[in-house]
């Protein structure tokens, strides 16, 4: 609603369109430049709204990334993985070459473990969330 009240009144539109000198002309150059502020600051709204959004959802991912990590099978599975590299290393420069490829089987064992593990535990509807590049909403990468 206008808060002039003269914003809806045909005969002023038609008086308005009718005029061809350059008072017409003024007001359509003022009218155009506070419609083209007043578009950007809706973009501008809109920008800080997606970015908002983003840093939202990645602080949100983060902190579930972090409880995912300190989960403690996930934490022991680590430390196997890093100790038995460490030995896998270690037999492969005394020489014993089998013993070093038996490790390194047990590894990727652990590994696929640790993989199915995380997947487990990622079963967090955050983690396929994506943010929107035109509104700012939260949508599903699925």
């Amino acid at each position: 609603p206008c808060p002039y009240g003269t914003c809806q009144n045909e005969r002023l539109k038609e008086v308005f369109e009718a005029d061809d000198s350059s008072r017409q002309h003024r007001y359509r150059r003022r009218w155009m430049v506070e419609l083209r502020d007043m578009l950007k600051a809706k973009v501008n709204d809109c920008d800080r709204n997606i970015d908002r959004a983003k840093e939202t959802l990645a602080k949100r991912q983060a902190a579930n990334q972090a409880a995912i990590e300190e989960h403690p099978e996930i934490k022991d599975l680590n430390k196997q993985i890093k100790e038995m590299a460490e030995e896998a290393e270690s037999a492969g420069e005394a020489g014993d070459v089998s013993k070093s490829q038996a490790i390194v089987t047990k590894i990727e064992t652990l590994k696929k473990r640790l993989s199915d593990v995380y997947a487990k535990q990622s079963n967090n509807p955050d983690q396929d969330l994506r943010v929107c590049e035109i509104t700012g909403a939260f949508t599903s990468a699925r």
